[in-house]
């Protein structure tokens, strides 16, 4: 089963968010239908109605949660890499996919790809990039983006990690039945959920198959900018892609834009009408479009990582 996607499915995935990290906490009203509604100027019952099918289809898979890295002792960043040879891309993937930590790979057609990673040290993250390096065979891979996330200063309890754990791929299931499986009280898995989320502690998203989308294309458009460019710039580039857009963010290398966008559209055609459109505004020097053809995630490494913090938390508590 496929489902047809329109603006308004769109404008859906942009009020839930898709990447796990942020500056600022997220706001867990993201995931209900009345306050999507209200921000995309639909009925809720068509709200409703439109994430229903789009989970019917498979197209959100689930809802997973990711707690803060800081919680993990952790960073984490994206890196563009050109493979050397093309028709072993498939077969780089795959070697890439045994590098510890990972979180995404994003295939783009063509030679690049964006490996996001998570590290400890800055010595971690050399060793990982000389292991990328020498599978991709590109010597210079350009830092794309930093997952920044908010400043935590409490530490979580063992309470915490083990509703963290319950969440991880079922995360919008009622409390009432995470307080039944962990012997808590509804009052105390609400009250400690609350406040993991208002400080920044966790993050919740869909995890998506785009392949269930019937023609939806996927893509990272990169706007270089000139002096010219102003707040007026930025007003035009978000009305010109208000059908389409769904995030954007300041990349971490200017040799990767100036101010870049994920997008959607349902064809090659629709891209360069995209792309024309955007060119053509004041203090836009050119843009670029990264279409990706493969999505992979990496991260059932979190799951073992949190068990290791329960244990840890009920060693210390046991000595």
């Amino acid at each position: 089963m496929k489902v047809f996607m329109d603006a308004t499915d769109i404008g859906i995935l942009r009020i839930m968010g898709l990447r796990p990290y942020g500056q600022v906490p997220k706001d867990m009203n993201s995931f209900k239908a009345s306050f999507i509604a209200k921000k995309i100027g639909v009925e809720p019952k068509t709200a409703k109605a439109r994430i229903r099918q789009m989970e019917k289809a498979g197209f959100i898979r689930f809802y997973q949660i990711y707690p803060n890295f800081a919680h993990l002792n952790m960073s984490g960043s994206g890196y563009l890499f050109n493979v050397k040879d093309e028709d072993r891309k498939q077969e780089i993937i795959k070697r890439i996919g045994m590098v510890d930590e990972l979180f995404e790979i994003h295939d783009f057609m063509g030679k690049e790809l964006c490996v996001d990673l998570g590290f400890h040290t800055n010595h971690d993250l050399d060793k990982k990039i000389g292991l990328l390096r020498e599978f991709t065979g590109d010597p210079k891979p350009i830092c794309f983006y930093h997952r920044h996330m908010p400043t935590v200063n409490r530490k979580l309890s063992i309470t915490d990690w083990r509703i963290i754990k319950a969440l991880r791929h079922n995360a919008l299931e009622p409390l009432g039945k995470i307080s039944k499986k962990l012997n808590i009280t509804l009052k105390t898995a609400k009250r400690r959920a609350d406040r993991m989320a208002g400080e920044g502690s966790f993050f919740i998203v869909p995890a998506l198959d785009p392949s269930k989308a019937r023609g939806l294309m996927l893509f990272e458009l990169l706007v270089y900018t000139n002096p010219k460019a102003d707040s007026k710039t930025i007003r035009q580039i978000l009305e010109a892609t208000k059908d389409n857009y769904v995030y954007h963010y300041i990349p971490a290398s200017t040799k990767l834009g100036n101010f870049d966008m994920i997008l959607f559209t349902d064809s090659t055609g629709k891209i360069q009408e995209l792309k024309q459109k955007i060119d053509r505004i004041q203090g836009v020097s050119r843009t670029r479009a990264l279409i990706l053809q493969g999505w992979f995630d990496y991260t059932d490494w979190i799951d073992s990582t949190i068990d290791h913090q329960i244990s840890a938390l009920v060693q210390n508590r046991e000595n």
